[in-house]
């Protein structure tokens, strides 16, 4: 890829936008609520012109800040709906650097066109592979990434497209995203992709991880319920009973009187009552069935609603410790 070296000055209406960085390349919906930039993009499309998209920076306060780099884009379509607002979908055309901002009935600004440079080829073409493994891996592990991203990626043979294409995707901050769009040498740019893919990859793996043990945890306590149900059910049809399926149920039916009649706090009492359900789904031989049962009478044997006496005789004290601490 070859650089260009000039700077080409336009003047763009500007978009600013919250929350979202919009890149070259990359089609992106934007949802307009201010009337004024809603007639702007009306003059847009009549006059078939760019608008440049900024991102507003993250403050805490009501003051707006600009990112001073963003993208000039093509209004790709337009829809007036009916809570007033306008809905965009956009296309990236360039990266831009705002020289000079102009305050008018709309924003203006005076922009840099910024191009794209590459300090190693054969480096990026091998970030360029790389990359598209990863972004592979993240896309198939990923429940918010769609399905046609993989297509997408795995068609994308300019490396800079596809830096920008899984830059637009990734989830990361307002800030790292901004970076990306910032970063000019292609090089250092496909080496941030990289970075923060391989960061989402193991947050993935660890999560899957995770949701696979609870999974386990609650399948196993799941079918542990049936299996007693459908036990129950079969002694019932029998005609057979079943003592210790009738006395846990009655452990557990005397524990929830217990917890009633305890007198804790409202909040308390809510704690001790799910700890039991929890507890009803397991089997009297699992694990956990003991260490649930020891926590809920200790909850049942704190003095919840119980009081006594203050004694404040001071000489009485005294007398009482010299006993216990003098012959």
């Amino acid at each position: 890829m070859a650089s260009k070296q000039h700077t080409e000055m336009v003047e763009l209406p500007i978009l600013p936008v919250r929350q979202i960085v919009v890149f070259p390349y990359v089609i992106f919906p934007i949802v307009v609520q201010d009337p004024a930039l809603a007639e702007m993009i009306n003059q847009v499309l009549l006059h078939r012109k760019l608008v440049g998209i900024v991102t507003e920076k993250p403050t805490a306060g009501d003051d707006v800040e600009l990112f001073r780099v963003g993208t000039a884009a093509t209004v790709l379509k337009k829809f007036n709906m009916q809570d007033g607002t306008t809905r965009l979908l956009v296309q990236g055309i360039y990266r831009f650097e705002i020289e000079e901002l102009k305050e008018e009935d709309i924003l203006r600004a005076r922009v840099k066109r910024l191009t794209t440079r590459i300090k190693d080829p054969v480096k990026v073409e091998a970030l360029r592979r790389a990359v598209q493994d990863l972004a592979m891996k993240v896309i198939e592990k990923s429940p918010f990434l769609p399905d046609q991203l993989a297509g997408a990626v795995m068609e994308a043979s300019d490396p800079e497209r596809l830096a920008d294409l899984i830059a637009a995707n990734l989830n990361v901050q307002i800030e790292e995203r901004q970076m990306l769009l910032e970063e000019l040498v292609l090089d250092r740019r496909l080496e941030l992709v990289m970075e923060f893919l391989d960061r989402e990859l193991k947050v993935l793996e660890i999560t899957g991880e995770i949701q696979e043990i609870v999974n386990e945890e609650l399948s196993k306590n799941q079918r542990e319920f049936l299996l007693r149900e459908q036990l129950k059910a079969i002694k019932q049809e029998l005609g057979e009973e079943d003592e210790e399926l009738d006395e846990w149920e009655r452990e557990i039916e005397d524990l929830r009187k217990q917890i009633k009649a305890a007198g804790m706090p409202e909040d308390v009492e809510a704690v001790a009552l799910k700890e039991l359900e929890r507890m009803a789904e397991m089997s009297p031989a699992a694990a956990d069935y003991p260490i649930a049962r020891a926590y809920i009478d200790w909850l049942i044997s704190l003095p919840w609603n119980k009081e006594t006496k203050d004694n404040m005789d001071l000489q009485n004290a005294k007398k009482i410790l010299d006993e216990d601490h003098f012959d």
